[in-house]
């Protein structure tokens, strides 16, 4: 079994680093039409290649499904992109195998990670945010900060847990 584990996890890696390659070779970006949406942060669209990505939002942490806020964080996302093309802009590669990066729609030339944080259907994730340009990343604080004050979207909640919390504690029980 752990063999199988092993060979697999390998294939996992080959595939990534396969993936990161061929975006990195075109200037970090590539086109895609959004498939559908797994949830508030993480999307499935097909590539202008022909590939499918499973690509996590870059920066940002939707609340979990299972959590306060979490079916609408997705609702909202699947709303704004569900069919639509934009630019994928590679930002890594994450344990998971998933791409990790900015998508910004053709149509309104929306970045959806920042939308996502401006409307309060996510939280700014500032702990992985350090590949960000230092302009960026304060445009994306400050937004998150707006959104907060406004008490819209996840703000609403008296309290809202941050995912990466949520994910912990239902980890231990």
């Amino acid at each position: 079994m752990k063999i199988i584990f092993s060979i697999f996890l390998i294939a996992l890696s080959i595939g990534a680093i396969a993936i990161a390659g061929a975006l990195e070779g075109s200037a970090g970006q590539i086109g895609i039409t959004i498939a559908r949406i797994v949830d508030g942060d993480t999307v499935r669209a097909t590539g202008d290649d022909g590939k499918p990505y499973t690509i996590r939002l870059a920066s940002i942490d939707a609340p979990e499904k299972a959590q306060t806020f979490g079916k609408e964080a997705a609702a909202a996302l699947a709303k704004m992109a569900t069919g639509k093309h934009g630019r994928l802009e590679f930002v890594e590669t994450d344990r998971y195998g998933r791409t990790v990066g900015m998508v910004t729609l053709d149509d309104n030339a929306l970045n959806i990670n920042y939308w996502m944080v401006s409307t309060g259907n996510a939280h700014y994730y500032e702990k992985y945010s350090k590949w960000m340009e230092r302009g960026q990343a304060e445009k994306f604080k400050a937004a998150y900060q707006e959104a907060a004050r406004r008490r819209v979207g996840l703000w609403l909640d008296v309290a809202p847990v941050m995912p990466e919390e949520f994910r912990k504690e239902k980890r231990q029980g």
